[in-house]
């Protein structure tokens, strides 16, 4: 399974309201204010980030 980090909450939120697998939300360890979305990258997850950014 290979996995996609997501950095933006606003995008993380979009691609989870919309049915992306999210597999894990963890803490950034350079930056303590920054969380990391972390979702299973397949078809589904590459249409949504598609359609993100037209």
């Amino acid at each position: 399974m290979s996995k996609k980090r997501i950095f933006e909450p606003e995008v993380a939120n979009y691609l989870y309201k919309n049915g992306a697998n999210l597999i894990e939300i963890t803490r950034d360890k350079k930056n303590k204010d920054a969380t990391i979305f972390i979702f299973e990258q397949n078809a589904k997850l590459n249409e949504l980030l598609a359609q993100r950014t037209r």
